[in-house]
């Protein structure tokens, strides 16, 4: 399917701007290769739309960039993921930052311990922690994240998701297998992070009550003493 020629039209007029809000891309071969990225994924995915924003780093830069955005559908019985892209200002030498975008609806709020995504919507999935240019690039980045969210929906949670899927992997491929090995390893983790903190507290509340026991044993160490010595005294009376 070819691309739309809006989405083109925005592109080269987006990439060749040189006002005050020009984007933050400056090398050539750099504006051609993204060209050639975001054109692709608008093919390969036409519910993708395209834009420009201003965004903001941790570090308190900001800068302007060019963004995806558009929604994943990994099953018929899950909520759609509307995502996010954006494509960082050194692209493709950086890889891009993908973030998942909630709602107020509970149902796409996302789940607590989710192995890739964090609770503000940034995934850090394996293929974007090994992205090397000229390998990567954004369609196969899409594809990754629904194979992913295909095992396990960030806004689907449940005990079954995050372990039977992890712990059965059908070995595809090299890329898969690593996406669910780090899965089952992430909670792996969590599970006995979780049991260490509850044998901590044990363990807490156990020294409490020894504590007190030992100054109930002292009190009545004090009082038998006290009884003995007024013992003596009443006897020399």
């Amino acid at each position: 399917m070819a691309p739309p020629c809006s989405s083109i039209q925005f592109l080269d007029t987006a990439l060749s701007c040189t006002s005050p809000f020009a984007l933050s891309y400056t090398d050539l071969n750099q504006k051609w290769v993204i060209r050639k990225h975001l054109i692709s994924l608008v093919q390969d995915h036409p519910d993708f739309t395209l834009s420009t924003d201003t965004f903001n780093h941790n570090d308190g830069s900001t800068v302007n960039l060019l963004n995806a955005s558009g929604y994943l559908r990994v099953s018929k019985i899950t909520p759609p993921i509307h995502v996010t892209i954006w494509l960082h200002e050194n692209y493709p030498h950086m890889p891009p930052i993908v973030f998942i975008n909630t709602s107020s609806n509970t149902l796409n709020q996302i789940h607590q311990n989710h192995p890739f995504v964090d609770q503000c919507g940034l995934t850090t999935s394996p293929y974007l922690q090994t992205w090397l240019h000229p390998g990567c690039n954004l369609c196969n980045l899409v594809h990754n994240l629904i194979k992913i969210f295909s095992h396990d929906h960030p806004f689907s949670y449940s005990s079954s998701v995050s372990t039977t899927s992890f712990t059965h992997p059908s070995l595809v491929s090299k890329r898969e297998a690593l996406d669910r090995l780090l899965g089952m390893l992430h909670y792996d983790k969590a599970a006995l992070q979780a049991k260490a903190e509850e044998d901590i507290e044990g363990l807490s509340i156990l020294q409490v009550e020894l504590e007190k026991r030992a100054g109930v044993k002292e009190i009545h160490e004090i009082l038998r003493k006290t009884r003995m010595k007024n013992e003596v005294t009443r006897r020399k009376q």
